[in-house]
């Protein structure tokens, strides 16, 4: 799917705090991409291409910036 690479690399800066799982889900639910925290709220959705920098700021929110 296109711009799931993006979330990829974008996971892999915070691989500590975030699993980068591909593949289709059971049920879409009419998602392409999910960032889900670890009580298990959905903090970040895309019903469509993902975008990285919306991504990015919603994975900072929860789990700060990534270190490099």
């Amino acid at each position: 799917m296109p711009g799931t690479e993006g979330l990829r690399r974008a996971a892999q800066d915070r691989k500590d705090h975030i699993a980068y799982v591909p593949g289709p889900p059971r049920d879409a639910l009419g998602f392409s991409a999910l960032l889900i925290r670890p009580d298990g709220v959905v903090a970040w959705a895309s019903e469509h291409t993902p975008d990285r920098a919306a991504f990015e700021r919603a994975a900072a929110r929860w789990f700060g910036r990534p270190e490099k």
